[in-house]
């Protein structure tokens, strides 16, 4: 089975949600006997001056990146505003992408096209023309969900009303997109609802994000105090906007009661304010060289999200390596945590602070209580089984050679 993967971000090194996403993704089909090749946008947000074989462990039979400026742009953006089009979606649409397409569709012919985000929808129309492969969305959210909930928790007057403009246009070519493709894959079975109440009518199957784990978790570890952590894309305004409620209402406060605890923040693409901030006990690392090393140096990661949709690969990640987590109901979204100990639901201030308090004077349950939830997660998300599935329902959805 050949497979093309289009990506609107390079994926390595893994440093977010959506490049582990991508990469356990197509490890999991590679171990099924894919070939797996990856077409990607080298964008300015996010670009890679990295060689790419400095990158070994990958699944993929070829990648190919072009570069493409999806800067915002005012002038762009105002035009934009006597338009039918996303602005979101558009700041993606890029002839030099459009001719590498074009190219390797030429080059090769693919069983599945497999289109990571539904930034890559505006491609969709190339690949009818010079391809017969099945085209596949994979779904990492509902995007619009994403936008509306940021807009609701936007303070400034005027910039909320200009996102509600751009979400009506983001949600129009949402439901339009998945109208034009064979197969939607959303990530967690929430949002399978969620486009099946928008009228999708087609085939879908849910495809949650997998885990790579030795399945081990180090007894020394743990540490004694306690120690909490945060990491994420700091670009992304969902994480922002989560870290910021978080510090000023939630530690802070905590603070107070208990000025011996530290918080460790790291993530890419760090905002330099964050730098001199000042927040009491807390350390700003940047972003760091390996996100499972910094996770283990702590023992119980934050995740405050106010905005955002889809799943947290950051959550799984925590979870595998014996973590516990504080997270909101929008950051559990898409996680089957049912019955885990060590996972905890606040989504105020005071049930956050209350959370962090009784684990402080845990006595050892944060040590087994992450074991126990490492074993499910491992078991319940490992890429290698959830590859597999997605292969057999890649192969139920090719047509029937007849010899």
């Amino acid at each position: 089975m050949n497979i093309l993967v289009l990506a609107k971000k390079m994926p390595y090194p893994k440093r977010d949600g959506e490049s582990i996403a991508i990469d356990v993704l197509a490890k999991g089909l590679n171990r099924q006997g894919a070939c797996i090749d990856l077409l990607a946008m080298n964008t300015s947000k996010h670009y890679s001056s990295l060689q790419l074989d400095a990158f070994q462990d990958h699944p993929f039979n070829t990648i190919e990146l072009v570069d493409i400026d999806n800067r915002i742009n005012f002038f762009d953006a105002f035009k934009n505003l006597f338009s039918k089009e996303s602005y979101h979606i558009s700041r993606f649409i890029c002839s030099s992408y459009k001719t590498a397409l074009i190219e390797k569709l030429k080059s090769k012919s693919f069983d599945i096209i497999q289109l990571e985000t539904l930034y890559l929808c505006p491609y969709i129309d190339i690949i009818k023309q010079y391809s017969n492969a099945k085209i596949v969305l994979r779904a990492h959210n509902v995007e619009h969900e994403i936008w509306d909930r940021i807009q609701k928790n936007e303070a400034n007057f005027l910039k909320r009303v200009y996102l509600k403009y751009l979400i009506k246009k983001l949600y129009r070519f949402e439901i339009q997109a998945m109208s034009t493709v064979d197969m939607l894959l959303p990530i967690s079975s929430r949002d399978a609802r969620i486009f099946e109440s928008l009228g999708f009518k087609g085939k879908l199957a849910v495809v949650p994000i997998g885990i790579e784990s030795n399945g081990q978790v180090k007894e020394q570890s743990f540490n004694n105090p306690i120690t909490f952590g945060f990491i994420g894309s700091l670009d992304w305004l969902p994480n922002q906007e989560g870290l910021n409620w978080f510090v000023e209402k939630v530690w802070k406060p905590f603070q107070k009661d208990h000025p011996s605890y530290n918080f460790n923040v790291a993530g890419r693409n760090t905002p330099s304010w964050m730098h001199t901030c000042n927040w009491p006990n807390t350390t700003i690392h940047g972003e760091v060289d390996s996100a499972e090393a910094f996770t283990t140096l702590n023992d119980v990661m934050v995740v405050p999200l106010l905005s955002g949709s889809g799943m947290r690969a950051k959550i799984l990640e925590a979870l595998a390596l014996g973590r516990n987590v504080i997270t909101t109901s929008v950051g559990i979204e898409g996680i089957d945590a049912k019955g885990l100990k060590a996972v905890y639901v606040a989504d105020d201030p005071k049930t956050f602070r209350h959370t962090m308090s009784e684990l402080v004077q845990q006595n050892g349950e944060v040590r087994k209580n992450g074991i126990a939830a490492q074993k499910y997660i491992v078991q319940e998300y490992d890429y290698g089984r959830i590859g597999s599935r997605l292969h057999q329902v890649y192969e139920q959805l090719l047509p029937t050679v007849v010899l």
